[in-house]
């Protein structure tokens, strides 16, 4: 009996320890990190920063190397800039004016744990007729049609702009009149495309559609105190058919 406890309880602890790692709260040291010097540099974080990777450019896609960017209202740089920041914290990247050009929308979202973000904003010139705001929103809808923004949503347009979806699921590009083709890819590599024609500030949904429970809009904390619920109870399973 006493065996068969202490196995359950070990089976729990190492549910937890699993899942605290995929999220980030226990990280192992890396390579060379032991021993008497000479290794790698940690965090203060308990969660693995996400890093950012900036670039201004313009319809040829050149680095516009006089474009200022912005994170969280400081300068980190021009033209192109890699940043780490905190996951689960909302962030702004906002790029700056250049003489000639229209500005590219700034961008608000949240990363994950460890993610890399691409963003990639077009500077139109001021020499084309007129430009406008194309807003791309992310929703997830599951088979009862119930439906919720799907942040932090890779976004991309074929003229070169990337973008991520913030919390309302958005995520806003400067465009000129035409037709392009918005490109939403999930964590997962799934990707599914769609087509918008522009001759106004215009919005278009991209519905991802799924089969089962969603977790959208469920905070981490949640989802930790949901695995470790669940760890327990298939320890207590296991400790049953023992006995």
């Amino acid at each position: 009996m006493a065996e068969r406890t202490t196995l359950a309880a070990v089976i729990a602890v190492l549910g937890v320890f699993i899942i605290l790692f995929g999220l980030g709260y226990i990280q192992l040291p890396g390579p060379g990190g032991g021993g008497g010097g000479g290794g790698t540099t940690t965090t203060t974080s308990p969660l693995a920063q996400a890093t950012l990777r900036i670039t201004a450019k313009d319809v040829q896609g050149n680095v516009l190397t006089q474009a200022p960017i912005y994170v969280d209202g400081q300068l980190r740089g021009s033209g192109t800039v890699t940043v780490q920041v905190q996951p689960y914290t909302q962030h702004t990247v906002r790029f700056g004016d250049v003489p000639g050009y229209y500005t590219p929308p700034e961008q608000r979202f949240e990363p994950w744990p460890g993610q890399t973000i691409e963003i990639v904003g077009v500077y139109y010139s001021q020499q084309v007729p007129a430009t406008y705001l194309l807003t791309v929103y992310v929703q997830e809808c599951n088979r009862e049609n119930l439906c919720n923004p799907y942040p932090n949503v890779d976004v991309r347009l074929d003229d070169g702009q990337k973008g991520r979806t913030g919390v309302d699921g958005k995520v806003v590009f400067r465009v000129t009149p035409g037709r392009y083709v918005v490109t939403v890819t999930l964590a997962n590599g799934w990707t599914q495309q769609q087509t918008v024609d522009i001759w106004q500030d215009t919005q278009t949904t991209v519905t991802i559609r799924t089969s089962g429970l969603s977790i959208i809009g469920i905070s981490d904390t949640s989802l930790l105190a949901l695995a470790v619920f669940l760890a327990v109870v298939l320890a207590a399973l296991f400790w049953r058919r023992r006995r």
